[in-house]
């Protein structure tokens, strides 16, 4: 299974409002955050899903809505907690960022910026803008100038 950006989109925008909900993984078959929707159990430990979201989620600046910058740990433990703290951060309505109404609209609002992020980069195919200058004949600078001074 490939765990890419419109996965992810897919996913969530397939789930209803209530469907994602704070502060729980959940229950087989009843809400979950969005970490629990990617197969993360009461126990915490994550997938290989949660893992993908976590490195793809990576790439935006957090801060606390206290306006500190977060701090995610990283854990390489493989007995460790291994679940998606960025997740978790943008899911619960914890990051300054992302405070729309619900979890659902919170998380696909930061898988969203990264698209814009990635269409960045490939609106120009990674190179920047080539700029090509033209040069104008005289006579034509000769004629505005006529044109400007009468």
């Amino acid at each position: 299974m490939i765990y890419d950006l419109q996965h992810f989109i897919d996913k969530f925008e397939g789930k209803s409002e209530a469907e994602i909900i704070t502060g729980t993984v959940g229950m087989d078959g009843g809400p979950k955050c969005a970490n629990g929707w990617c197969g993360a159990g009461l126990s915490h430990y994550g997938t290989p899903e949660t893992e993908a979201l976590e490195r793809l989620l990576e790439i935006l600046t957090l801060s606390r809505t206290d306006g500190v910058p977060a701090a995610f740990p990283i854990y390489l433990d493989m007995n460790a907690i291994r679940y998606s703290r960025r997740a978790e951060f943008i899911n619960d309505g914890w990051a300054l960022e992302y405070q729309q109404p619900t979890p659902k609209q919170r998380i696909l609002a930061a898988l969203y910026d990264i698209k814009k992020m990635q269409s960045k980069d490939t609106d120009t195919g990674g190179k920047k803008e080539r700029i090509i200058y033209v040069s104008v004949p005289v006579s034509i600078t000769e004629q505005a100038r006529e044109l400007l001074q009468n």
